[in-house]
């Protein structure tokens, strides 16, 4: 197994003992989705997280690029693996009566992140550093506004492909200020 294959290791892990702790073979390599349509939920939450760098920012202080996110051979990049799942989302059974799509967290707001002085511009101090991590990485503040920048700018990109796809397939009743969009 290579390290690119991680994440197929955890889909089977989850799949196997935590969506399927009966262990029917049937359900063994089922995808996420699978999962959904299989159980039918009411309320589906997608919570995608915060891989492609902004963990190790928030965690590490590390700054590391994410400003343009990785993906792969198999599955595509960043972008069409979101335009991948917003189309999947979209074509799921009405039983599913709603979908939360959580976006990604602002990483100025991670509490590992700590304020070095107690002065601001913006709303951020000059620099952090990690308070539960053995990382002496410093961030500036700077950097950091640019990051919540970047998150914000990339949280509008997913939720107008979500919109935009659930529009196309007409699964989408209520917008996110709740008026009619039919």
């Amino acid at each position: 197994m290579t390290l690119s294959n991680v994440g197929d290791l955890h889909l089977a892990i989850n799949s196997r003992f935590t969506l399927n702790p009966s262990q029917i073979p049937d359900f063994n390599a089922f995808t996420p989705l699978e999962w959904v349509r299989a159980r039918l939920p009411k309320r589906l939450l997608v919570q995608v997280g915060h891989n492609h760098g902004l963990y190790q920012i928030g965690s590490q202080a590390d700054d590391v690029a994410f400003d343009q996110p990785g993906g792969d051979r198999l599955h595509g990049d960043y972008w069409s693996q979101w335009q991948n799942l917003a189309n999947e989302l979209a074509r799921l059974p009405a039983e599913i009566g709603v979908i939360v799509v959580a976006l990604l967290p602002k990483i100025g707001a991670v509490a590992n992140l700590d304020p070095r002085e107690t002065d601001r511009v913006g709303g951020y101090a000059p620099t952090y550093g990690p308070i539960f991590s053995v990382s002496t990485a410093i961030l500036t503040g700077k950097r950091l506004t640019a990051i919540d920048q970047a998150i914000q700018d990339g949280n509008k990109r997913i939720r107008d492909i979500v919109t935009e796809a659930a529009l196309v397939q007409g699964s989408l009743l209520w917008t996110d200020d709740h008026r009619k969009s039919s």
